[in-house]
């Protein structure tokens, strides 16, 4: 799975030196799919290499005696500006047949749409890959090159999923219910836990087993479309849910089952599924009210008429005639006792 790096997709290295017009050949990533510049950075995820997204590059510091753009893909940090690394007979990067739709044509700076299949393949395995664009004057280039007429990025490559959270267990309440599971992503906290949740199946349903959903499958991967109720912290082993936010009536219940992100955009298929379920609850002061002009708490009450009984208008008014006959006993039994003698 993801390994965090630092810049993911960065320019190359000041490796390159200074062409004769004084430039500098860089290469930087401007898009990839419809991710936002923050995430840039992260590693390419199973979704977006199956669909074959785009990654927009500009290069610019063109030396424009050169007119083509060769690109070379290596592991890790292979360098491919090398020509013993582009010979046939000891390469150790693969040349990447690009150089038909990148004629330089003088330009010093050039922005290309390129599907990222054609840089790097699912099948390659999660790992670092370096992509070098040179600067030549054919395809499948074996010239020697300066560093005037080399650049690169780093790619990330990432198409394995997390596991799913383990032993998910629902609960019943009116207003809060606590869900627990087992964390089965090693507590990465930037991952994260995704809730998701099916309020169209059986509504009478109580118990997980009766909690049957045609859109939440243990097992199967999430739903196209559907949006998740909550997000926890991929560290985390339980959280809250609100029946009542969630639309549920008293009595009803909802299936629910958890899936991991990683930081890559990689999901888990989704747990078992279990069911939340809204019921009407009591404290002790809803099934015993206080007299008229006292206010009832678990916690014994200073008196606020004079002459009255601390304990009264608190749930200990009941329990006070035990404790009074328990304070007799002592002297009745002395008083007994003088009596048999």
């Amino acid at each position: 799975m993801l390994r965090s790096l630092a810049a993911v997709l960065v320019m190359g290295p000041v490796l390159m030196a200074a062409n004769g017009a004084g430039a500098q050949m860089s290469a930087t990533v401007l898009s990839i799919g419809t991710r936002d510049s923050q995430e840039l950075g992260l590693a390419l995820n199973a979704n977006e290499c199956a669909d074959n997204v785009e990654m927009e590059l500009r290069i610019s510091g063109i030396p424009t005696s050169r007119s083509v753009l060769d690109f070379w893909r290596g592991t890790g940090t292979t360098d491919c500006s090398t020509e013993a690394a582009r010979n046939p007979d000891t390469a150790t990067c693969t040349n990447l047949n690009l150089t038909d739709d990148n004629s330089i044509s003088g330009q010093a700076e050039i922005t290309l749409t390129i599907p990222i299949q054609e840089l790097m393949g699912c099948d390659l395995g999660d790992g670092g890959y370096r992509v070098y664009v040179l600067a030549a004057n054919g395809p499948a280039s074996t010239e020697a090159l300066d560093g005037s007429e080399v650049a690169f990025v780093d790619l990330d490559l990432d198409t394995t999923s997390p596991k799913a959270p383990s032993n998910l267990e629902g609960g019943r309440g009116n207003t809060q219910v606590s869900l627990n599971w087992d964390n089965e992503s090693g507590g990465n906290e930037s991952f994260q836990i995704k809730v998701y949740v099916d309020t169209t199946g059986d509504s009478s349903a109580t118990e997980p087993a009766d909690c049957p959903s045609s859109t939440l499958v243990a097992g199967a991967a999430v739903p196209e479309g559907l949006s998740s109720e909550s997000t926890w912290s991929g560290s985390s082993t339980s959280g809250e849910l609100n029946p009542e936010s969630l639309g549920l009536e008293v009595g009803q219940a909802a299936a629910v089952a958890l899936a991991t992100l990683d930081l890559a955009g990689n999901r888990s298929v989704l747990s078992s599924v279990v069911c939340v379920t809204r019921i009407e609850t009591f404290d002790y002061c809803d099934s015993n009210p206080c007299e008229e002009g006292f206010q009832c708490s678990v916690i014994p009450m200073t008196p606020n008429r004079g002459g009255d009984l601390p304990w009264k208008g608190s749930p200990w008014k009941d329990l006070w005639p035990i404790g009074a006959g328990l304070l007799w006993i002592g002297p009745l039994r002395s008083i007994r006792r003088r009596r048999s003698r």
